[in-house]
């Protein structure tokens, strides 16, 4: 789900109507979101009055969006979090990094976001449970590879050696697990 004015950007911090600047748009008053209406431009719908951050943010979630829409495993998979796998990990900050997989018994995504003000190399272990969940035969060597990344570069690594990435600041990837 997508919030609306969220592909922009948009912060919330009107004074409109009832509401006051409580970084939420409101659902109830006449108003307008400064974002959408620039993006509107005049009904032109254009990228023409919006900021550079903006215009950047915009174009990733349509990536994001067209991605759901193309793996299943990420549109209707089952969840599976791999935080309690990761506490312990020195590699992986729990407090800064996110880590879950997504799959539908055909796919196996895994997704880690950085919450951090800045880039981290991170390591991610997958429980033998969470093979299991998905009902994935644990092989000897796996390929991941970035669906958000311009460069989609796999990325080599075994149930017994985790997966070693680095991630951009306040960002995140999807890989794309293949088994060999």
């Amino acid at each position: 789900m997508i919030y609306f004015g969220q592909e922009l950007g948009e912060r919330g911090m009107d004074e409109e109507g009832f509401s006051g600047k409580d970084g939420r748009t409101s659902i109830f008053d006449y108003w307008s979101v400064d974002t959408v209406r620039r993006w509107n431009n005049n009904g032109k719908w254009n990228e023409e009055l919006l900021t550079e951050e903006e215009i950047r943010l915009r174009k990733f979630y349509h990536k994001l969006i067209r991605l759901c829409n193309r793996e299943k495993a990420l549109r209707e998979g089952l969840f599976y979090d791999l935080m309690y796998a990761n506490y312990e990990n020195p590699d992986f900050n729990s407090m800064k990094q996110y880590a879950f997989v997504r799959g539908d018994y055909k796919d196996f995504l895994l997704v880690i976001g950085n919450f951090s003000d800045e880039e981290e190399e991170v390591t991610v272990w997958i429980p033998d449970h969470a093979y299991d969940f998905f009902k994935v035969n644990q092989h000897e060597r796996a390929i991941a590879v970035p669906l958000l990344a311009e460069e989609k570069f796999p990325i080599d690594f075994s149930w017994t050696n985790p997966l070693k990435v680095k991630i951009k600041a306040n960002e995140g990837e999807i890989y794309k697990i293949s088994f060999l």
